[in-house]
């Protein structure tokens, strides 16, 4: 598969460089996207997808990475307290920026795409 950039920064966390090594190593057909920053599309709040995995025939898929060993959601909070909030929320808040810059950018040509 394709990565784009085809390197990763240094101080990426290990989490993202793990995907990104397995992703840079699969042979499965597509691209994906390292740290695609979508702040225009979110009211310019920071927005991130830690990576957009273009896989053809099937559609797009918005992936958030946690590097933290063990994570759970204790009822009231995550755990580790590094993690400030809910990462499948993170994942989906991105995935919908990510969708309007697409709307706005191509104007309903992609409107198949799952």
């Amino acid at each position: 598969m394709r990565v784009i950039p085809g390197y990763i920064e240094e101080n990426s966390p290990p989490g993202e460089r793990a995907v990104f090594s397995s992703l840079q190593n699969s042979a499965r057909s597509g691209a994906a996207i390292h740290s695609l920053d979508l702040a225009p599309y979110n009211n310019n709040r920071r927005t991130e997808i830690d990576f957009v995995i273009f896989i053809p025939e099937h559609g797009i898929l918005c992936v958030e990475v946690k590097s933290q060993k063990n994570i759970y959601f204790d009822g009231e909070r995550w755990q580790p307290h590094s993690i400030t909030g809910s990462p499948f929320k993170q994942a989906m808040n991105a995935r919908y920026a990510f969708y309007r810059r697409l709307k706005d950018r191509f104007q309903g040509r992609f409107n198949h795409i799952p």
